[in-house]
């Protein structure tokens, strides 16, 4: 488990500011989506926030698992 959890740090390295910021954004949507109950504003563009929390979601799973893949030297080239 712990050799995974390096791979995982090591593939995390790789992050560029912008996944970062995706990263951010995620976090930010999911904490909204949490606090949903104490305010009426998030409540009416709730389909707004489900939306970023998605996609956000996507791409930061997407490139932890593509460097993942890199660097267990998982990747198929030809």
């Amino acid at each position: 488990m712990k050799d995974f959890i390096d791979k995982a740090m090591s593939a995390v390295n790789r992050y560029n500011v912008v996944d970062f910021a995706i990263l951010k954004t995620c976090l930010i949507a999911v904490g909204v989506l949490f606090g949903l109950n104490y305010k009426k504003f998030f409540k009416r563009h709730i389909h707004v926030v489900w939306g970023v929390a998605i996609v956000t979601y996507i791409w930061t799973f997407g490139r932890l698992l593509y460097n993942l893949k890199e660097e267990l030297g998982l990747t198929c080239r030809e």
